[in-house]
């Protein structure tokens, strides 16, 4: 595998709105505009080439460690991209379900450590 340069996030205004928009709380998002999921796509694919697209819709969120730190913004990315085609999510459901749920445990534990609160919201085992 070749070095990829690291990218600035900054460069990339599709997927930055569309990962903004995805941490959001359900009660914000019916307030906020839906970033535009066609342009988010498109993005995606010029950016990750191929064989890194190809992770993505494996459910594999390491396919954007070259331009997004943090962990949960890569799963955010992903889960994004793959719910993006339905004939996809449908077909790679398992995929899609442990993306959902990696991002639950993250959040759990991101609260748990900033609030001391163990209530658990989302998917659940």
């Amino acid at each position: 595998m070749t070095d990829i340069k690291p990218l600035d996030i900054s460069n990339f205004p599709d997927i930055a709105r569309t990962v903004a928009y995805e941490k959001l709380e359900p009660s914000e998002q019916r307030e906020t505009a839906e970033p535009d999921r066609e342009a988010f796509r498109r993005e995606v694919e010029e950016v990750l080439g191929k064989d890194r697209l190809s992770a993505v819709r494996r459910g594999e969120a390491s396919a954007f460690d070259s331009f997004l730190e943090n962990p949960l913004d890569r799963l955010y990315a992903t889960k994004a991209y793959m719910q993006s085609d339905p004939e996809h999510a449908v077909a790679h459901g398992d995929a899609v379900r442990e993306v959902l749920s990696e991002i639950v445990d993250i959040e759990f534990e991101n609260r748990k450590l900033a609030t001391g609160e163990v209530e658990r919201r989302g998917l659940t085992h």
